[in-house]
């Protein structure tokens, strides 16, 4: 048998035989397909409003923490131990059979059964992904009940941990700014008393003391100064008498003790003005970090009353920035993915069946039908070609053949329908 012309003159020769593979494989396709177990699908929808999310949506950090946010409670839901808490949970109701496709529920086969779709809304340049505008839940069943109720627990579920979540960070972030917040109001007071002692004990050390300093200074200068003149005019006073030596001594020694007490009282007081720089210098750098800590303190103060005001508002629930639209009560049937696969193939290898054997006939047996495969057989061309014209027995055989093989499809098709 050489190409195709010859396989569609061998196909239409055994055309009975070819339709009867195709009937019985078709309707065993259809049996097998129609006897695979309903599945339904029960859908719930949240709506995500974004505005009064406590992360707020207004910036490209807000949206993107909202993003890991949603990820970070979808992860919550698929997890193994809520999951696992659902089955129990239906377990322990006793209502509905806990099967699918013949097989107990457990979690990883729940997993497979649930899907969680966002829905995106606008997507500005700056976005990697647009921000869902709602999401979303289906879970798809054997039984339409259990469906339903799957599908409501998951979405109040996504809720319950939404806002367990929000809440959690909240709380979190509330408690480190505060603790922050207190921690700088502590430096903040120290380094006040800082400055306040600093000034105390160096309070004829600063800058403001220079002139009270100068004027001391001054007046020192003037009471050596007169000091000098006592110690001159004594020294230049006459007499010989012991007496009188005797009292010039003392009055001198007297004067030169207190010329050197307020010698030294002035040198102290120099000391003292050369120390200003260093110590209005020391002064001004607690003053800056005195500064600085004020503006930290009020920022902190910011992020305190921010924090306090997220946690107020994840902990109301009319607040809340996720919604359900409606619970599921009836949920659809599924049409299933593995039904259409299934149908598909039995098809496809109904007709491939069909196909090998009519080229296996062909091979064992081959027939030449035309005056080309003649040719092709012989090299010989042929002058005259005459057709076969079947005797009335031949043709009576033929239509016996025919109507068994209808009669063979119609039990089948008659047996497959009380199957079904």
């Amino acid at each position: 048998m050489n190409g195709f012309v010859d396989f569609t003159l061998a196909l239409r020769e055994r055309l009975p035989q070819v339709a009867m593979i195709l009937v019985v494989g078709a309707l065993a396709t259809t049996v097998y397909v129609s006897r695979m177990a309903e599945e339904y699908t029960a859908y719930v929808q949240i709506s995500v409003d974004s505005e009064i999310a406590p992360s707020g949506s207004s910036s490209e950090a807000g949206q993107n923490g909202d993003l890991r946010h949603h990820q970070i409670v979808q992860q919550r839901v698929f997890s193994r131990v809520f999951l696992e808490q659902i089955i129990s949970e239906l377990r322990e109701q006793k209502q509905l059979p806990l099967l699918h496709n013949g097989s107990p529920l457990d979690a990883e086969l729940l997993r497979k059964q649930l899907t969680i779709q966002p829905v995106g809304g606008a997507r500005e340049a700056w976005q990697p992904q647009s921000v869902p505008v709602a999401f979303v839940i289906s879970a798809t069943l054997e039984n339409p009940d259990l469906s339903v109720q799957v599908a409501n627990r998951i979405a109040t579920a996504f809720l319950s941990f939404d806002r367990k979540i929000r809440l959690d960070k909240a709380q979190v972030r509330q408690r480190f700014y505060h603790i922050e917040s207190e921690d700088i109001s502590q430096k903040l007071a120290d380094i006040e008393s800082q400055i306040s002692a600093y000034k105390v004990e160096h309070a004829m050390e600063l800058p403001s003391a220079i002139a009270g300093l100068r004027v001391r200074i001054s007046d020192l200068d003037t009471d050596i100064a007169a000091l000098d003149r006592q110690r001159v005019n004594i020294e230049n006073t006459l007499g010989d008498a012991q007496s009188v030596r005797e009292q010039k001594s003392k009055k001198l020694n007297a004067i030169a003790a207190e010329r050197d007490l307020l010698t030294n009282w002035r040198s102290e007081l120099y000391t003292q003005l050369r120390g200003i720089p260093e110590n209005e210098k020391h002064l001004n750098a607690l003053t800056r970090e005195g500064e600085m800590l004020a503006t930290q303190a009020a920022t902190a103060f910011e992020r305190v009353a921010k924090a306090d005001l997220d946690v107020e508002v994840a902990q109301t629930e009319w607040l809340a920035s996720l919604s359900i639209d409606g619970l599921s009560d009836n949920p659809r049937v599924n049409a299933v993915e593995g039904r259409d696969k299934a149908l598909l193939l039995g098809l496809s290898l109904t007709v491939g069946l069909a196909g090998l054997y009519v080229f296996l006939l062909e091979v064992r047996n081959p027939t030449v039908r035309t005056t080309a495969q003649l040719e092709k057989a012989l090299g010989i061309t042929p002058l005259v070609s005459i057709s076969y014209v079947s005797t009335a027995a031949e043709d009576f055989t033929s239509l016996l053949t025919k109507a068994s093989l209808v009669s063979l499809v119609l039990m089948i098709a008659y047996a497959a329908f009380l199957l079904f």
